[in-house]
């Protein structure tokens, strides 16, 4: 893996994280080696500070952009914007003060660009255990894709948002013709973050009402809905595969079968 801080693993990880979105829509290359050129490695300090900066910058370009009625401009700004601010409250503790009001603006940005985004994902809510779970229907781009047609439901791992899962996996889906559904599973995003509804291993909890919805929905192919999970994710869809048997596939993307093992790794 390329490392832009030889000594700092972790940083590097995550800066190569954040680039990888960018053929969605979700980085800008030049943006993300500009921020981290600024910082001081190992320094967490500096790794918020210049996030921020880069994400308000963004955000103030997307809304001049919108004002200006500059569509496409507004999009793809409000886009980058909500995954550096993403970025920006990565390593914040959970007790951080900055931690909240990060999350909201990584929120509001994102929220922003689905207004113009492409086939107009729509924000939903799962039913999960007496309360709901956060996500995003992303419609399938392909206009020659079959109707009803397949649908994915897509989830990342122990840190993972819907908003950068949605340019990580779900928006390349929809180009490919299928319909996702993307979810804030127990202790992930919006669901542990603003309904405190922490990780839990029984992971198959979220995923069955998943597949109720979308076999609820008229332009779902009900017999052919699959599972995508990455980094812990890819423990959580095996599990939720071994329960829910109505799925006519499953990927999972980074298999591993002890999470605490490779953690101390």
């Amino acid at each position: 893996m390329f490392r832009f801080w030889p000594d700092h693993y972790q940083w590097s990880f995550q800066l190569v994280r954040g680039m990888a979105t960018a053929p969605w829509g979700g980085a800008e290359v030049g943006e993300c080696l500009a921020a981290a050129g600024r910082m001081k490695a190992g320094d967490f300090d500096s790794w918020h500070a210049e996030w921020l900066r880069t994400a308000e910058r963004t955000e103030a370009l997307a809304a001049e952009a919108r004002d200006r009625g500059l569509r496409v401009a507004a999009r793809d700004a409000f886009g980058r914007a909500s995954q550096y601010y993403r970025l920006a409250e990565f390593f914040l503790e959970p007790d951080d003060d900055r931690k909240p009001p990060t999350y909201e603006r990584l929120h509001a940005a994102f929220r922003a660009y689905l207004r113009y985004a492409p086939g107009r994902p729509e924000a939903v809510e799962i039913p999960y255990d007496g309360t709901a779970l956060s996500g995003f229907f992303v419609p399938s781009l392909d206009a020659g894709s079959p109707v009803p047609g397949p649908a994915v439901i897509v989830t990342g791992g122990l840190e993972s948002l819907a908003e950068e899962v949605y340019f990580a996996a779900a928006l390349a889906l929809a180009e490919w013709g299928f319909h996702a559904l993307v979810i804030d599973g127990p202790g992930q995003g919006e669901s542990l973050r603003w309904r405190g509804i922490p990780a839990v291993a029984e992971f198959e909890g979220a995923i069955t009402p998943a597949v109720d919805y979308l076999q609820a929905r008229a332009e779902v192919d009900a017999q052919r809905i699959a599972l995508v999970g990455y980094s812990l994710g890819g423990y959580y869809v095996a599990r939720a595969a071994a329960f829910e048997h109505r799925l006519a596939a499953l990927v999972i993307w980074g298999a591993q079968w002890d999470y605490g093992a490779l953690w101390q790794t």
